[in-house]
């Protein structure tokens, strides 16, 4: 039997070590033959150790058994994938104390123990799998060289440990949805080093309650308001403070001003038509709230128009056709030939029967294809004489209705059909569209407009006053004044919002219960109901400076790892991802 053994270099003699081996490990494997092939390099090795020790009782044993060979997949060279042809062998272990009689030579440094890729190797598809995913991942494998599929980097991946989730101090709970409106999972932070604790399957207390139940020491827990994370933490972590987030108290404060505001409609309609008739030159541009929804609309850079000779050519040369387009031409080359093969026929003086039978058509077809002398253009509606809309005579009334500001088509429907039209609704809506003038260039009269949204004006109402002051448009500080003079109950409950906002800003833990007796006399007696229910939170947020933030940016995170996975992974595959970025 050849002496194996050899230098550190990896290869057998007195042969000058190298940097970088071709093995992985050196001191455990031999090189016995190197061959490259179109597919790749592969390499035979062998094992250089005189003996082997006993998995079991540790013993180094000498007697062996048989030899077996393996295949192992290594890293690539030079763009080639690398195969390790591996000769295995087996021990006796003769110790009376051992139970175990056979076993296989272990090789740590080279390949773990039943696997298909050496240790190094083994260690890149497990980042190209945390990385970009499993299939993404074989891809960007394939295009390394390195021999990998989607099946690999999951099977790596799930027999990857997970370090056991600590138990932090400041526990932030907040939900992500897997998919939207019907799955959801738990996301776990530690707010005080900012690093995701752990990712839960769903959002259900029992699942929190089990979680917390193996963690036990936190002190304090930040969550949104309610729900069923509320109850599970003070069933499992009684000793742990809750803290409702802030932000989610004022965007509950925003919701509660929007339910004030939607009944007085009557009032927002008309204060809003007096802005407009006090600032008319305003009120024919879009105010400051709606103008933000079309401002990154304008921002964008416009395309040079393609002149319309040159239209189909563009297209020709940048745009493939598409299927239906592929499949009508098809048909107009059937017909076409079929076509050319009537008049070839009858030149050969076949008779009219036969061509047509020949053809598959009938004859009444075949006399008018002979009697033309071009391919027909099979445009039935083309051919036909256009017939005058019954919207004609109405024209001129309709024109002038639109330029005195009515562009309703349901409205200019039924005036012309008191006037003796006959026709449908759609015909006078198709006829009234070419004359509506332009989005941007839109006027109508004060009495026409629409005012802002109870939403819209709960934004008006909070860019008016406070020591962020933001400028309004002419018209939009018009309408708040006079919404505010109108109705009283508006300037209560906005002036208990402000309030509160100071409240949470100032963390004025004193100015809660004052706050509420008031809030109760108020359109915000529903929102003060809410929060007497979860008091102990509120008022813990008022005292401790955690919040949610951190929270929040791993969803936004965990959102964009999930995407890239484009809904076709596990949940355990972006649990052991998103784990491993926050590690």
């Amino acid at each position: 039997m050849p002496d194996r053994r050899q230098g550190p270099e990896g290869s057998r003699g007195h042969s000058t070590p190298t940097a970088a081996p071709t093995v992985p490990d050196p001191e455990e494997l031999a090189v016995d033959e190197i061959v490259l092939t179109a597919d790749g390099a592969i390499i035979t090795v062998g094992s250089c150790a005189a003996g082997a020790r006993c998995p079991r009782c540790g013993r180094r044993v000498k007697h062996m058994h048989s030899r077996y060979h393996r295949t192992i997949a290594d890293l690539p060279w030079q763009g080639m994938p690398v195969t390790l042809k591996l000769t295995t062998r087996k021990f006796f272990c003769h110790w009376k104390t051992c139970s175990q009689r056979v076993f296989t030579e272990r090789l740590p440094g080279t390949v773990r123990h039943y696997g298909r890729h050496t240790v190094r190797a083994a260690a890149i598809v497990e980042a190209l799998g945390l990385a970009v995913g499993a299939r993404p991942g074989a891809r960007l494998a394939q295009a390394l060289g390195l021999i990998a599929t989607a099946d690999i980097i999951l099977r790596s991946l799930r027999k990857r440990h997970l370090l056991t989730p600590r138990t932090p101090r400041v526990l932030g709970v907040d939900d992500w949805a897997w998919k939207k409106r019907r799955t959801y999972g738990t996301l776990l932070c530690d707010l005080e080093t900012g690093h995701i604790v752990d990712l839960l399957p769903d959002r259900r207390g029992e699942t929190l309650a089990t979680w917390l139940t193996y963690h036990p020491g936190i002190e304090f827990i930040s969550r949104d308001r309610g729900g069923e994370y509320a109850v599970a933490a003070a069933r499992a972590a009684p000793q742990a403070i809750q803290i409702a987030d802030r932000f989610h108290l004022l965007m509950n404060l925003t919701d509660a001003m929007t339910r004030v505001l939607t009944p007085h409609m009557a009032a927002r309609r008309s204060a809003y038509r007096r802005a407009c008739e006090l600032v008319p030159e305003v009120g024919i541009k879009k105010s400051a709230t709606r103008a933000n929804s079309c401002r990154k609309k304008g921002d964008k850079q416009r395309t040079r128009a393609i002149p319309p000779a040159t239209l189909k050519q563009w297209q020709a040369q940048h745009h493939p056709p598409w299927p239906h387009q592929i499949r009508r031409e098809a048909c107009r080359q059937f017909r076409r030939e079929r076509f050319e093969r009537a008049h070839a026929l009858r030149a050969d003086k076949h008779p009219m029967t036969a061509i047509a039978r020949e053809l598959g058509v009938c004859r009444r077809t075949i006399r008018r294809w002979l009697a033309s002398s071009r391919v027909p253009d099979w445009s039935v509606r083309s051919e036909l004489p256009r017939v005058a809309p019954r919207t004609q005579r109405f024209t001129a009334s309709l024109r002038a209705r639109v330029a005195q500001g009515c562009l309703n088509a349901t409205t200019l429907f039924g005036e012309i059909k008191d006037m003796g039209y006959t026709g449908c609704y759609q015909a006078v809506r198709r006829a009234v569209a070419p004359m509506r003038p332009a989005p941007g260039k839109r006027v109508l009269p004060p009495s026409r407009r629409f005012p802002p949204s109870p939403q819209e004006t709960t934004w008006l109402l909070r860019a008016d006053q406070g020591p962020n002051k933001a400028p309004l448009a002419p018209l939009d500080t018009q309408f708040v004044q006079l919404l505010r003079a109108e109705v009283c109950e508006i300037n209560h409950a906005d002036a208990l919002r402000e309030r509160f906002e100071v409240m949470l800003k100032e963390r004025d833990y004193n100015a809660l219960r004052p706050w509420l007796a008031a809030a109760e006399l108020t359109g915000l007696k529903g929102f003060a109901d809410g929060i007497r229910k979860d008091f102990d939170a509120v008022l813990a947020a008022l005292c401790f400076p955690w919040s949610q933030g951190a929270t929040e940016g791993h969803v936004n995170r965990l959102k964009a790892v999930k995407r890239t996975m484009y809904g076709r992974g596990s949940f355990e595959l972006l649990r052991h991802r998103v784990l491993h970025y926050a590690a």
